[in-house]
């Protein structure tokens, strides 16, 4: 059912089912809608605070739900600053199911896959983010925050607005939740400073071409800069030796993930040269046991798959939920990626400057 749901708020489900089902969400949708202008409307009156932190704050957002490649953006953005000698604090509410640290905190895939990259970049979880922020700005000696997931966070003053786009599928069936995955109406790009699009090198060149013009009349203020996710690496999941990515050319290959945009990486995968032979995808954000394992290793098997890939934002979970054996799969292996700038880096890098020289 929700695979069903997620079709057709995607605008990837047709059929008499699948059109009685959307205009049966559609009040829900208009219901949805009237919150978000009386939210808006409370905080343009003033009547609900915006928190100044002081120091530049960053956002990078979406405005549509379901995965864009926002994670990637915010890893590449939080090493840019560091490497120019930022003190950067990450700033996330940390959507999606917990899993528990042996510290006793609980965070989100997301959150281990950024703390596995960006080891020396604190990263702070909670509903809250201004007062994690001035907790940042206070006790961590933070110059400058990344609001994660920031878009229709408004709470917090920022210096730059960045939202990020999946060119494969920009906005859906283009109605807002739950009738379609549109967080706001497409009016509230007018917001952005800059749009990043995800994914170009999976998008044909005409309908990129018609995305951007379209972006342009929605966001005339903002720069449009187009990034890929560039595979570099593969590993194993039970010894964790790295592999080339040559070894999964002319393979047979199994792919399983829990992301929002599955499609891609399957994609992404087959681009490498792989046969994927089989495929199962589970839910954005699942949580595995053994039983999800074993039932993967299964269906590996009955495609003959020679190898088993899952995205890194899979293998975090992986490896802290394993129970004994749970992870002792040969042929498991993850692919790691890194976001790459095709086009409007010298943009970006002028937008990031700006916010990071504003005056308080």
């Amino acid at each position: 059912m929700r695979e069903f749901l997620l079709g057709i708020a995607r605008g990837e489900s047709s059929g008499v089912i699948a059109r009685i089902t959307q205009f049966a969400l559609l009040p829900l949708a208009c219901l949805y809608g009237l919150a978000l202008r009386v939210r808006a409307g409370l905080y343009a009156l003033g009547m609900l605070p915006v928190a100044d932190l002081g120091v530049p704050v960053i956002s990078v957002g979406n405005i549509t739900a379901g995965g864009t490649g926002k994670t990637p953006f915010v890893e590449w953005l939080a090493r840019r600053l560091t490497e120019r000698g930022r003190r950067v604090v990450l700033l996330s509410r940390g959507h999606g199911p917990q899993i528990p640290l042996p510290d006793g905190r609980s965070v989100n895939d997301e959150c281990l896959v950024l703390a596995a990259n960006l080891p020396q970049v604190p990263h702070l979880l909670g509903k809250d983010r201004a007062t994690n922020g001035r907790r940042a700005v206070k006790e961590l000696g933070a110059d400058c925050l990344i609001l994660d997931d920031g878009f229709q966070h408004w709470a917090v003053k920022r210096d730059l607005e960045i939202v990020v786009v999946d060119a494969l599928c920009p906005f859906g069936n283009g109605w807002l939740l739950p009738a379609g995955i549109l967080r706001e109406p497409l009016r509230a790009l007018r917001r952005a400073h800059v749009i990043s699009l995800s994914r170009v090198d999976q998008c044909a060149t005409d309908q990129l071409r018609q995305l951007t013009t379209r972006l342009r009349a929605l966001a005339p203020q903002a720069e449009i800069v187009t990034t890929r996710h560039a595979p570099i690496g593969l590993e194993s999941l039970s010894e964790g030796s790295a592999v080339t990515l040559d070894s999964l050319r002319s393979k047979r290959v199994f792919a399983f993930c829990g992301i929002g945009n599955p499609a891609a990486f399957e994609a992404t995968l087959a681009r490498l040269g792989a046969q994927v032979v089989g495929r199962r995808r589970f839910p954005d954000h699942h949580r595995y046991d053994a039983a999800d394992l074993e039932s993967v290793a299964e269906q590996a098997a009955e495609t003959h798959a020679e190898l088993v890939v899952t995205t890194q934002k899979d293998a975090v979970k992986l490896r802290r939920d394993q129970k004994p054996g749970f992870s002792e799969k040969p042929g498991f292996y993850w692919l790691k990626v890194a976001l790459e700038v095709t086009d409007g880096a010298d943009a970006l890098t002028k937008a990031l400057q700006r916010a990071l020289t504003t005056s308080r």
